[in-house]
């Protein structure tokens, strides 16, 4: 009887916009069974997880509107989503200006008039005239230089340097600008200088740190002076 009630109510209500409201186990359909345990779940006597489709909204339960959009998608089916067309993405670079660009004269160098993002730059931005100017994060003139390590690239883009996160040029390690802290006493880690912090062990006497000796992997050996703690054995 709770059943012909509700399928009479269909007429009488708005139905939730899911595709397959109740179709407990996916397969593009909903039966009667599916319709029992909805139910089951609205009446108290079952748990949602038995059937998620049957919680349209989400809130952790069945309530007559979802019954209701349940047995219409038994009676008639269920809905067929009909799929959206996503326009393409805008490129800055490509030559046109779209609509959330305010330029685009086909490339994205910083410096030129129009930046590496497609807004409009001062018009005397110019990359290589030594003028730091517009989107240009530096400029110095003829010397910029793509293959000088730290140095300002022909872009008018900062060269590879200490503290970009990536390991180049002289470095040893490089976390990052912001990571780079690590010092004395740290082997992961890696110093401002993009360098491995030196510790007790690698062979570099640190007077600053309290070194008096280090042998490296010869501290300790019994026929050194110089302790596993970088420390000058006492006769």
């Amino acid at each position: 009887m709770l059943l012909r009630a509700v399928a009479l109510l269909v007429l009488l209500a708005p139905l939730p916009a899911l595709a397959c409201p109740g179709d407990c186990d996916g397969d593009g359909t909903v039966v009667i069974n599916e319709l029992i345990v909805g139910v089951e779940i609205a009446l108290g006597s079952a748990g949602v997880d038995r059937c998620a489709a049957a919680d349209v909204d989400g809130n952790g339960q069945v309530e007559i509107q979802e019954l209701i959009a349940a047995v219409d998608a038994d009676l008639s089916g269920c809905a067929v989503a009909t799929p959206t067309v996503t326009p393409g993405p805008l490129h800055c670079g490509d030559g046109t200006a779209d609509p959330d660009e305010e330029c685009d004269d086909g490339n994205t160098i910083a410096g030129d008039g129009c930046s590496e993002i497609c807004l409009v730059e001062p018009s005397t931005a110019r990359c290589g005239d030594g003028v730091l100017s517009g989107a240009e994060e530096c400029d110095r003139g003829p010397l910029n230089d793509d293959s000088i390590y730290g140095g300002c690239t022909n872009q008018c883009r900062f060269a590879p340097h200490c503290g970009d996160g990536i390991t180049n040029g002289p470095e040893e390690c490089d976390d990052g600008s912001r990571a780079n802290i690590v010092t004395y006493g740290n082997m992961s880690g890696c110093t401002f200088e993009c360098k491995y912090p030196h510790y007790c062990g690698d062979a570099i006497v640190d007077a600053d740190e309290g070194e008096q000796c280090d042998y490296g992997p010869r501290n300790g050996d019994s026929t050194w002076v110089c302790s596993r703690d970088c420390k000058v054995y006492l006769d």
